[in-house]
């Protein structure tokens, strides 16, 4: 993900679709790390800088205190639109 940072304020604009995948991503790369196993290695898929080392340590610290979550990943995308999302934003 490093190589598409941005300076403050210049985004690009994400299409529904691509914004519905971006959380997809996170849930799994989210639930990876949180999960029984501990798998940080996915973090750096959609984390940088400050918010990789935050992730990062909260993985670490759960897993230090054998503690792990298990969620079921909510579905972003229903018959092709971002759920909760109105289409004109």
């Amino acid at each position: 993900m490093a190589s598409q940072s941005r300076a403050a304020g210049q985004y690009e604009e994400l299409s529904a679709v691509d914004a519905a995948g971006l959380i997809t991503t996170w849930q799994s790369v989210k639930a990876d790390a949180l999960g029984p196993k501990h798998a940080v290695g996915r973090l750096e898929e959609v984390l940088e800088g400050k918010l990789w080392d935050e992730w990062h340590r909260r993985a670490q610290e759960l897993k230090a205190q054998n503690w792990c979550g298990q969620k079921a990943v909510t579905p972003v995308v229903r018959t092709g639109h971002i759920a909760g999302v109105s289409q004109n934003w």
